[in-house]
This record gives C-alpha cells, structure tokens and sequence, in this order.
C-alpha cells in the first residue's frame, strides 16, 4: 500500500494560479501510480489527521488483504472552500484518478440553513475538479460530530443532542444536493457518546477527535467504502482491544444497516 501526504498551510485565491500551480508540485512522484486497487484521496482538516484517521483505515486494509493507494491533503483548520482554493489540494485531485475522495470540513457549517448554500457551494466546485478528472470517481460527504465544546455550542447554547441532529440533517441534505455517498460518522458517535461515557471520544480540547474517536471514524470509512463489517480486525491503535471491538460494532452497523439512507451504491466494480 503507497500513501502520500500533504499537511503544508498553502491558500491560493487566485483560480489560475491552480493550473500553473499543478506543472510545479512538490508532491512526491509515485513510482506506479496505476497500480491495482482502489485510490482513495482524503481532503480534510484535523478532524481527520488527528491521530491519523487515514493510518488506522490503511491499516485495517492491510490486515483483510485490500490493495489500496491513499492521498491525503489533510489542512489544519481548512474548510471546503479553503481546500477548493488550495493549490496542493486541487494539484492532488488532478494527480490520479481517485476511485474515491473523502470530502471533510464543512460538516459542522453546513447544520446551519443560513450557511448551507455557502458549503455547498465549495463542495460543488471540488466535485467539479473531481469528476473533470475522472468521472467515475464516487465522492463521500463526511457526517460530522457535535462536539460539545465547539464555539458553534457556546454561542447558540445547542446541547450535544439538538447539534447533532443539525449536523446529520445538513449531511443527508448536503448528500441530496451533491448527489455523493454519506460516511455517517457523527451517526456513529452518537451511541457511544450517549451510551459509553467511559470511552472518550474528544481529545482534552474537546473538540478533536481522541484515539478512540478516530478509530470509530476510519471504522465508518471502512464499512462505507468496502461494505463490510471490520468487526474481528486484530488492529487496535492506541485504545484496548476490548473498546476497540465495541467500536467496530458500532462503526459498522451504523453503516451497514442504513446503506439506502447513507446513498451508498452496490460495490461491483472493484476486486482486491
């Protein structure tokens, strides 16, 4: 398995500085960028690098034989329209052709009707770079989780319940509008956090995912891309084996039970 990374800070708000910007990449050139399997490209913030959400998924991979190349442009802080501005990010897009691209940074935003439109319509525009590329590519909207020390609580006074269910509203609406697959993450949280108080999701900022709550987000990303259970996975991070089986449960039927309501199609056209 090849993964790239890119994590430099790197806003372009010129648009024509995007073509020229792909003849001069520093990304690290791939010896067989064609090799089989599937190509998944993460574009996000540090929702997803904290504790590497991508490493843990790679690593799942590894372990039930799937042959997969990963990419990430992954910026501390960046929203959809950042990441639709950012040079790295669209030299990346146009780099392969990605069978997947997880898009993550507007989740939280977008719960909001008054900001909607504004997401949404940076979504477009990187769907636009995407499917230009290859228009075979299926892109996966990320369901985002309440996090209850976020400025967004503090300043409507929403409780985690009442955020949470904005931001599963926003994500099913972002997913009608884009026409792209869901990877219910913040579905998934949901359960933990209201029934195992013991396992702690958010880092000490309480905003950022622990090692826990990353590894219940690469096991969403694993049952929506693969359509499988990762329950049985001998891959456990930095949390016991014992949460670590119980967050498997939860990441995969949370996928696997609703795949009509996460817009996720029938899996046929790859082999591992």
């Amino acid at each position: 398995m090849k993964i790239i990374k890119t994590t430099k800070i790197s806003i372009s708000i010129l648009m024509l500085f995007l073509f020229f910007a792909r003849c001069s990449s520093t990304e690290p050139e791939i010896a067989n960028p064609t090799a089989e399997g599937m190509k998944i490209l993460f574009i996000g913030n540090s929702l997803t690098f904290y504790h590497d959400v991508p490493g843990i998924f790679a690593n799942f991979a590894d372990l039930t034989n799937k042959q997969l190349f990963i990419g990430n442009s992954l910026i501390g802080g960046a929203s959809l329209r950042d990441q639709s501005l950012s040079a790295q990010t669209v030299n990346l897009i146009f780099q392969y052709e990605w069978d997947y691209v997880v898009l993550q940074g507007g989740g939280h935003t977008a719960a909001f009707p008054e900001y909607f439109d504004e997401v949404l319509q940076a979504a477009k525009l990187l769907k636009n770079f995407i499917v230009s590329n290859n228009p075979d590519t299926e892109i996966i909207y990320f369901m985002s989780f309440s996090a209850p020390d976020s400025v967004e609580t503090y300043l409507t006074g929403l409780n985690f319940d009442e955020y949470q269910t904005m931001i599963y509203d926003g994500a099913l609406k972002m997913a009608d509008s884009l026409d792209c697959m869901v990877a219910p993450v913040g579905a998934a949280w949901r359960p933990v956090h209201e029934g195992r108080p013991d396992i702690r999701l958010y880092n000490v900022d309480g905003i950022h995912p622990s090692a826990a709550g990353a590894y219940l987000e690469a096991c969403v990303y694993y049952a929506t891309i693969f359509q499988e259970s990762c329950e049985g996975i001998e891959y456990y991070g930095e949390i016991s084996s014992d949460i670590a089986g119980y967050l498997q449960q939860v990441g995969s039927t949370t996928v696997l039970e609703s795949l009509s309501l996460w817009k996720i199609p029938p899996l046929s056209k790859y082999l591992y």
